[in-house]
């Protein structure tokens, strides 16, 4: 967190000045880069405005993520702005100062975004369900590790297939309550019969949007202790938590629920 901060505030004072030398200096740069006064004023007050408000979040104690991702958001815009203005064919304009300014502006990015990946790394946010259920964990491990029979019981992975084997690739399709489906294909990297199993998903490419998901058997005098859990860490994180901590909560506490329901009626059938 401490090299995302330093680097929001190195962004804040570079964009402040840069800034201010626009609007104090408007008049000379309109005439190098043959862009109007007023335009040059404008764009110089908001990177101003811009600059000021990247430097007034460092003062808080913990800089927010989602904050960090707005920047790097702002900066991304500016430099895909930046390029198509140079691309522009047959305009008159001196581009050179453009293209300094962008290439800064796209390292200040580049940077942040590495700063928001490791802090999500360091900080992971985290959801935990669990239940209680009256069957061994023999039972709920081998309801668990047949992903073909998912659609029969489970509300949150309406379907799954694939092998459960370390460095195995599955194939999950997600739905939370009242929500659209989603298709991951995360890859396997723990089994512990009947104590453990466990994968890695990743939404596009990894460091976007990662997730751990983990179920943990615990046997009990009345049966098992399931605990389902996600750790969740990449650049979207901050912006999707909300929604994570409700909706997806609601999800694994309603497929512990299936679980539970399955696994019991299993075991009264079988007596």
């Amino acid at each position: 967190m401490k090299s995302l901060r330093f680097l929001l505030m190195a962004n804040g004072v570079f964009s402040a000045v840069a800034g201010l030398i626009t609007v104090l200096f408007a008049a000379d740069l309109a005439d190098y880069m043959a862009i109007s006064t007023l335009t040059l004023s404008v764009i110089g007050l908001g990177t101003t405005i811009f600059g000021a408000a990247v430097l007034w979040e460092t003062r808080r104690a913990e800089v927010r993520q989602g904050f960090g991702l707005l920047v790097i958001a702002a900066d991304v815009s500016w430099v895909v702005g930046a390029v198509v203005l140079v691309a522009i064919p047959g305009t008159m304009l001196n581009k050179w100062l453009l293209v300094t300014v962008s290439l800064v502006v796209a390292l200040f990015a580049t940077l942040q975004s590495r700063a928001v990946g490791r802090a999500s790394e360091e900080r992971p946010r985290r959801l935990v369900a669990e239940v209680s259920i009256a069957a061994a964990p023999e039972v709920v491990w081998g309801l668990l590790t047949d992903l073909g029979s998912f659609a029969d019981w489970n509300p949150f992975m309406i379907e799954a297939s694939g092998r459960v084997v370390v460095g195995s690739r599955l194939e999950v399709r997600m739905q939370q309550p009242q929500g659209s489906a989603m298709t991951f294909n995360p890859i396997v990297t723990e089994v512990r019969e009947p104590a453990r199993f466990e994968w890695l998903g990743s939404l596009m490419v990894a460091g976007l949007f990662d997730g751990r998901h983990r179920f943990d058997l615990e046997p009990t005098p009345a049966g098992t202790h399931l605990v389902q859990s996600e750790e969740f860490t990449g650049l979207l994180v901050p912006l999707l938590w909300r929604s994570l901590h409700s909706k997806t909560r609601a999800g694994f506490e309603a497929m512990n629920e299936g679980l539970k329901t399955r696994a019991e009626a299993s075991v009264r059938n079988s007596v």
